[in-house]
């Protein structure tokens, strides 16, 4: 009886090194060890972990005990900062949310002229693209679930096209909650607009394909009052929270 070969990834002491510092060790001692991927030695894995990182670039800060607490007052080039980037270091700036530090540079909203020194005189907190990618979707799937809420007999959760003869001969874009749930993170996140578009979209559908004495014709005409009065008690907040998101950065 053959007995089948465990597979484990593995990598040579010719092959790994660390890809952030370089070392070809995993450490000053035999009870280091390399990440799981093998591209971190023990102590950059430790700084992961810690979160000291740019989460937008990846790369590495240097240890905090290294940084110096007066920044400005350091000159690069000198003794104290002769292994800090000094220039790196001030242009950086802490994210409320994750707690985690940002290269300036790595975040586009800062190509707006001055808007650094509202975030130094604690005018505004700053949060980074990802902690503003999830406010924004947290928010839109909270409105999006009071919409679906207000649909008591359950008329527009589902699609309906597949099983109501002749449904697409009238109706052209179908639309239901369903598919808007499923384009919060797609769609709604970078264009909340289309979430306003797309919910009216489901009840004129209703109204066009269903007689006006019907049940769900008279539902779609109430709901769609109900959800317009929602999405604008909320609207203002959404328009706050529009913010570049990283999706919008990676395209531009």
């Amino acid at each position: 009886m053959t007995k089948g070969i465990l597979e484990v990834d593995y990598k040579c002491e010719h092959c790994v090194y660390c890809e952030n510092c370089g070392s070809k060790e995993a450490g000053k001692n035999r009870m280091n060890k390399w990440s799981k991927d093998f591209k971190l030695c023990s102590n950059c894995n430790k700084k992961r972990k810690q979160k000291q990182y740019c989460p937008i670039c990846e790369r590495f800060w240097p240890d905090p005990t290294e940084i110096p607490k007066n920044l400005n007052s350091l000159v690069p080039g000198s003794e104290e900062s002769k292994y800090l980037d000094v220039e790196e270091l001030r242009n950086r700036i802490h994210c409320t949310s994750c707690n985690m530090f940002i290269h300036m540079g790595c975040d586009r909203m800062f190509l707006a002229e001055g808007l650094r020194k509202k975030f130094d005189d604690l005018k505004l907190q700053y949060n980074c693209q990802f902690c503003r990618q999830l406010s924004r979707t947290q928010l839109i799937s909270q409105l999006v679930d009071r919409l679906i809420n207000e649909d008591k007999n359950y008329f527009f959760q589902e699609p309906v096209e597949e099983h109501v003869p002749n449904y697409t001969r009238i109706i052209k874009t179908p639309m239901c909650f369903k598919y808007i749930k499923q384009k919060i993170t797609t769609t709604y996140l970078r264009n909340p607009e289309q979430l306003r578009s797309d919910c009216a979209l489901i009840f004129a559908n209703a109204v066009t394909f269903n007689l006006p004495k019907t049940k769900v014709h008279k539902e779609a005409q109430r709901l769609n009052e109900i959800c317009s009065q929602i999405i604008q008690s909320i609207w203002s907040t959404l328009e706050r929270n529009k913010l570049r998101t990283l999706d919008e950065d990676l395209q531009l």
